[in-house]
Parts: structure tokens; sequence; C-alpha cells
């Protein structure tokens, strides 16, 4: 069985506790199902991708932009691994949303496709020793309560990008 540490991270809510996903064992992600949310007056109608994680049975909701949101807070933290799993990251970007006026059918595999490549991004970042341990891709990955992932994402927003190669760091603190 897989063993984890545990750590309260430091954000507007101290009490959030995240796992530390340690490098020994296999780590993978998969999306069970999408989900269509309706929008209201003042909202879109947009899909909702549920994620679970094994071997630790973790799921939570994500919208495509939180997986967005994921590929470009850790590329500012690591863009040299960012590139390394880009080939798998531009395809992140490349899906669009489908079009409303699309047939059934249609919408559906272009849902298929992007689930896919949803998968091949989570799965490249948890294969990567570096990336597997960042703390805003275990809050992804982990945290179900919206206002605790809100409160990471608002953090993660505020990080600068990477300007000199002293300042990149590996899972230890090790200048890549």
């Amino acid at each position: 069985k897989a063993k984890i540490a545990e750590y309260t991270q430091l954000t507007d809510n101290p009490s959030v506790t995240v796992r530390i996903i340690g490098n020994s064992f296999s780590i993978s992600s998969s999306i069970l199902r999408p989900e269509i949310v309706k929008g209201k007056v003042f909202s879109i109608t947009y899909i909702t991708y549920k994620l679970k994680t094994s071997p630790f049975g973790w799921i939570v909701k994500r919208k495509y932009s939180d997986f967005v949101w994921l590929r470009n807070t850790l590329h500012k933290l690591q863009p040299a691994i960012a590139v390394m799993i880009n080939k798998c990251a531009i395809y992140l970007l490349a899906p669009t949303v489908p079009d409303r006026k699309t047939k059934e059918k249609s919408k559906n595999d272009e849902i298929k496709t992007r689930i896919f490549y949803l998968e091949c991004f989570v799965n490249a970042c948890l294969k990567h020793i570096d990336l597997r341990s960042n703390k805003y891709l275990q809050a992804f990955l982990q945290l179900e309560d919206d206002g605790a992932w809100k409160s990471y994402k608002k953090e993660g927003e505020k990080l600068q990008k990477v300007q000199k190669l002293e300042d990149i760091r590996t899972n230890t603190g090790q200048v890549s």
C-alpha cells in the first residue's frame, strides 16, 4: 500500500491538508465521466470532468480551465519540465469547446478527444519525479472543497515566471 506524508499548506485556509505524493510507486489519473453543467441566466453551460487518482481513490471535479491553470502554473515554476511534456500539453490547449450547433455525435467525439488529451497531460505530470511532488498538482488531484481549491488557484495565479536558471528547483530543492 502506498505511503503518503501529510502537511498543512499555508494558504488563506490553514486547515487545508494536502498529502505529499511519494516517488516510489505508480500513480495514474483517469477521467471517469464528463458532466455538462447547464448555465443559468447570467452564466454559460460548461463541462466538469470527474478525475480519479489511483491508487489513492481521490475523486475531484475539474473544469477545462482548471487543467489550463495547472499547466500554466507548472510552467511558471518549472519551465524546462513543462517543455519536456509539452507534446502532451500542447494538446491540452488545442481542443476547443464543442460548438453549440454541432450534432450530438460530433460533440461527443470532441469531448472524448478532449478527455484523452487531458488524461495524457495529467499522467505525464505524474510520471515526472519533480512535478508529481508539486503542491499545485497535488492540490489539483486532491482538493474536493471548492473554497480550498480556489485558494490554491489564487495562490498559483500570483506566482511569477522563473527568470533565472538558479531559481528553478527540483523537489529536493536542488537547482535543475
